[in-house]
């Protein structure tokens, strides 16, 4: 959709909610009649969609204290006979994060419904007053109890010392990574339920970022490694289709919401300033506040460390020898030599986020509300992710190849071209360790966010607008620019949006429809010695329409349906999308939900017309393949939709207090899933570069030594994407809190999950060997378990300490494993002293991925691996990695 047309629609939609705004009679809201008004509330768990009984309410109108009142046991309050005007609501529940409401509009002679959905705290002493959802228009007046959620209170990640809020997002249900490392600042892609990083969505205030679309394989999608904490309220995750539902978004997998902070009701400021081991430090500034008509919401932080690579030289044993295997040259331990891969290495890691919200009120029932947000990250590669190391096996494997029937291995050890002979103890002593990829690579991302949203009331009616502009920038350089080996790539996407919409709200139904329209620009740029290339702009615009019904015809049962009517200009193909939900609460203790819907999955653009990309650094290629290496990444010429139906069911109960259970059980069926698979360059009608080319050849020649052995184009291949086979993904999870008393509570989880594919075509099988038709997916864990407990006294003081448990078949290719955070807190007045510790008892702790030390991962009938060492060194897998190290970060915070 082009930037024009976007704009054209989004003048359209103000003028609708302006004439909405204007047709309101004055008389209906001025303070002076006579008549008045009653606000009808309920409140209600926002995971589990049970009513929230025993909760305090107190209404004030703008800075007066109009009254207070308690929930009842189905979650109901009501304030009557007062005066017309504008109120909000703070709200406070025991093992609930207390909130502030947005604006409730009392009209003469009418009673007003708000419906607020409390998030459930992770800390006895909860993070400061939040603003919390009211009864909203769009797409999140479908109220998300209908659909499976879990919350990550940005409070708890920023307690425990947690750097990025992707690792603390790992310990959810069904959330996994398969590009795991011990790097706490490197790139970092989740799953959802199994299914690939690109059929996951992430938002931002409930609209897309970053790279839109499914690509092929495990990665892909958003980049992770820009996930801050600060400047949030709160991060939701949408599981299944309902995250399509909930936000609009393209998702199978689910979403991630990333929550900005809204202004507050009162003036309220922050600063924070901390320090820790690993050379971490922070510094947060946040405020808030509502000044005449205007409310606004502040923040700016940046925090780094340097992880576990403290700045420093040392010498890559491992590259001493060469990254590949059958190495025709002597193995180079001369000075020289030595001194050539003797080089500077950190694992520096900064993170920067901005954000400004103004809110203004139009008139009594019209807000319109600006936000820009900012995030900024730069990780130095040569420690976060370049920090790969040859295992003693593995270098003793090379050793054999090497040897053959001798006994030594003839080493260059002087720079004169002196050579010793060394034995198997030798060899493997002096080449053995980190082997990484150079000391000058390192890597930007930056997201720019600004946003304009129109809500306006009138009656029964609620017309929002909104447009929202996002870039999503990646910059990557491996050497030095200018000098003979630069080389590197720059990703920009944009993407323009906008919405118009409308709910009608009564006492039981909410019914809303509207038009949900965006599109997404992306620019690829590579360099390299020879000069700049950039490939041509690519487009691709999505128009939707929906139409939501809520209904609750008694406190027994709610009925929740969307369906979504979309079109995508990358495939060319229209759907609809539908969804329902059917809540039925027996007791104000218990819910059961049964939930069924479907959604598609558009084809990334670049994937049918991109342009083809080769790959520019051949030396990154560790363990070419002889007969058809892959060299490049080129277009499909035909790709449909993945399209998806899921069904889930889930109950709760609500014990005492907060304490609570919850089991949910899902089952998703896929068809039309991305493979990636390799095709030789000649069938493509492709030809590489001369200079590339050449380099590939020399790269075969020198690795591959069958006899004979003479490398061509024809043994040069590129790797495109198709249609094909099927995925299916079933899994249970159990979530829930046990409260001993006001002061100690014990929050667990436990989630089985069967990921598979089946009917997977012989040339993806041929070319991904640890692809199994009908096995568990790769660093999917079939089991994942969670168990917090947090203490408190009635003077400022808590501990928490959460605990976790990942299976086998994980993404740090290690057998099963636990690790543990912390947080130790301190209150006083307004100040607040903590200590939060990452990976508590040091589990699973290394620097580097060690390749040769992985787990085995079974092979498909194409390969013959039988262990872990034969599947490193012949075909590149196999490495094992570690978490990070143990850290303290130690905070000061003052509010003001």
């Amino acid at each position: 959709m082009s930037t024009t047309r976007m704009v054209r629609l989004f003048g359209a939609s103000l003028c609708l909610v302006l004439m909405a705004v204007f047709a309101i009679p004055q008389g209906a809201v001025a303070q002076g009649q006579a008549s008045v008004t009653t606000i009808d509330g309920m409140l209600i768990d926002q995971q589990s969609g049970l009513p929230v009984a025993n909760a305090k309410v107190a209404l004030y109108r703008a800075d007066s204290h109009v009254g207070d009142t308690t929930s009842d046991a189905n979650g109901s309050f009501r304030f009557k006979n007062i005066e017309p005007g504008v109120y909000h609501a703070q709200i406070s529940a025991t093992g609930y994060e207390p909130g502030s409401s947005e604006d409730i509009y009392g009209f003469a002679g009418q009673s007003t419904e708000m419906r607020a959905e409390l998030i459930r705290a992770t800390s006895s002493t909860g993070s400061g007053l939040r603003e919390i959802a009211a009864v909203t228009a769009s797409r999140g007046s479908l109220q998300t109890s209908s659909i499976i959620t879990q919350q990550i209170s940005p409070n708890t990640i920023q307690r425990e010392g947690v750097l990025r809020a992707a690792d603390a997002l790992l310990s959810l249900p069904g959330i996994t990574a398969n590009d795991l490392d011990s790097a706490p600042g490197d790139d970092l892609h989740l799953n959802i339920r199994g299914l690939p990083g690109s059929e996951t969505s992430a938002l931002l205030d409930g609209h897309p970022i970053g790279p839109i679309g499914v690509g092929s394989g495990q990665r892909g999608g958003y980049n992770y490694q820009l996930s801050p904490s600060w400047g949030l309220r709160n991060i939701e995750v949408a599981y299944g289709t309902g995250g399509l539902a909930l936000y609009g978004a393209d998702t199978l997998g689910g979403a991630i919401d990333f929550q900005t902070l809204n202004p507050s009701s009162k003036p309220t400021a922050t600063i924070q300033q901390g320090f820790g081991t690993q050379g971490r430090r922070q510094t947060i500034v946040t405020a808030g506040g509502q000044a005449g008509r205007v409310g606004y919401a502040f923040e700016t932080s940046v925090q780094g460390t340097w992880g576990n690579l403290k700045p420093g030289t040392f010498t890559q044993n491992g590259l001493l020898v060469g990254a590949p295997k059958n190495a025709p040259y002597v193995a180079d331990a001369s000075p020289s030599n030595i001194a050539t891969n003797s080089y500077p290495v950190s694992g520096n890691y900064m993170l920067r986020t901005n954000l400004l919200k103004l809110r203004y009120d139009i008139a009594p029932a019209t807000t319109l509300t600006a936000t820009g947000y900012v995030a900024t990250s730069w990780d130095d590669k040569s420690g976060e992710g370049d920090n790969d190391a040859y295992s003693p096996a593995y270098i003793g494997a090379q050793f054999d190849q090497l040897a053959g029937s001798s006994s030594c291995v003839n080493v260059k050890v002087t720079d004169g071209g002196g050579t010793q002979c060394f034995n198997r103890s030798q060899y493997v002593n002096q080449f053995s360790g980190p082997a990484g990829g150079g000391g000058t690579a390192w890597q930007a991302l930056r997201n720019q966010d600004y946003s304009l949203r129109l809500n306006s009331q009138k009656g029964h009616n609620m017309v929002a607008a909104s447009v929202f502009v996002d870039t999503f920038n990646t910059l990557y350089d491996r050497f030095p620019i200018g000098t003979a080996t630069d080389n590197g790539h720059v990703n920009n996407y944009q993407t323009v949006g906008e919405e118009l919409s409308d709910d009608i709200v009564t006492d039981k139904n909410d019914l809303g429809f509207g038009v949900y329209a965006y599109g997404q620009s992306e620019i690829d740029r590579s360099f390299d010695a020879t000069g700049t290339s950039t490939n041509p702009t690519l487009n691709a615009s999505f128009m939707n329409y929906f139409v939501k019904d809520s209904f609750t015809p008694s406190r027994h049962l709610s009925v929740f349906a969307s369906a979504w009517l979309k079109q995508n200009s990358v495939s060319n193909t229209s759907s609809i999308d539908p969804r329902l939900t059917l809540v039925y609460r027996p007791t104000p203790r218990d819910v059961v939900r049964v939930s069924a819907g479907h959604a598609e999955g558009v084809p990334q653009i670049g994937l049918l017309q991109g342009a083809v990309q080769y790959n520019t650094s051949p030396t990154n290629i560790t363990n070419p393949s002889c007969n058809l290496q892959t060299v490049a990444n080129a277009p499909s010429k035909d790709l449909r939709t993945e399209k998806a139906t899921d069904v889930e069911a889930s109950i709760g109960h609500v014990f005492q207090g907060d304490g609570n259970i919850q089991l949910t059980a899902f089952d998703m069926n896929e068809r039309d899933v991305l493979f990636g698979a390799v095709e030789p360059l000649a069938s493509l009608g492709l030809t590489p570069p001369s200079y590339l080319l050449s380099q590939y050849l020399q790269l075969l020649q020198n690795n591959c030594h069958a006899p004979g052995y003479s490398p061509t184009v024809a043994n040069l291949g590129a790797t495109t994407v198709a249609n094909a086979g099927t995925g299916r993904y079933r899994g249970i999870d159990i979530t829930g809190r046990i409260r001993a008393n006001r002061n100690f509570f014990v929050d667990y989880g436990y989630n089985v999950l069967s990921a598979r594919y089946f009917n997977i075509p012989a040339l993806a099988l041929q070319n991904n060997l640890t692809l199994i038709d009908g096995g568990q997916i790769v660093k999917v864990p079939i089991q994942q378990g969670s168990l917090g407990v947090d203490f408190s006294d009635n003077h400022g003081f808590e501990v928490r300490l959460d605990g976790y448990y990942v299976g086998s078949n994980n993404g740090l290719q290690r057998p099963a494993y636990t690790y543990a955070n912390a947080a130790i807190t301190k209150s006083i007045r307004r100040l607040s002293l903590n200590v939060g510790i990452y990976n508590v008892f040091n589990s699973q702790y290394d620097q580097f991925g060690r390749i040769g030390e992985g787990v085995f991962i079974p092979e498909n009938r194409y390969r013959s691996d039988t262990t872990a060492l034969q599947e490193a060194f012949n075909n590149g897998i196999g490495e094992q990695f570690g978490l990070p190290k143990r850290s303290f970060l130690f905070s000061i915070t003052e509010r003001i």
